[in-house]
């Protein structure tokens, strides 16, 4: 038994990423004073927990750095 690959033409792998690109590039975003209206919503128990980066497209997560990086003018947090 052979298996065959079928390859898939360029022009269909091209747009496929200029379709993920558009949508990363003008999906919804949140700013720094959107997040701490949110943090304000949530309990203390909840506001003592460690930061969390959670990933949803691979469903992962990690621990953010225990301080903010300001490089260039650019907030950042660190993980």
């Amino acid at each position: 038994m052979s298996t065959h690959f079928q390859l898939i033409p360029w022009c269909e792998v091209v747009h496929a990423i200029e379709v993920i690109r558009h949508e990363e590039l003008t999906k919804p975003t949140m700013t720094y004073k959107q997040l701490i209206e949110e943090l304000k919503k949530l309990t203390d128990e909840q506001l003592n927990n460690e930061v969390v980066i959670y990933d949803k497209d691979c469903e992962d997560s990690i621990k953010a750095d225990s301080h903010i990086i300001i490089k260039n003018g650019q907030v950042y947090i660190g993980i």
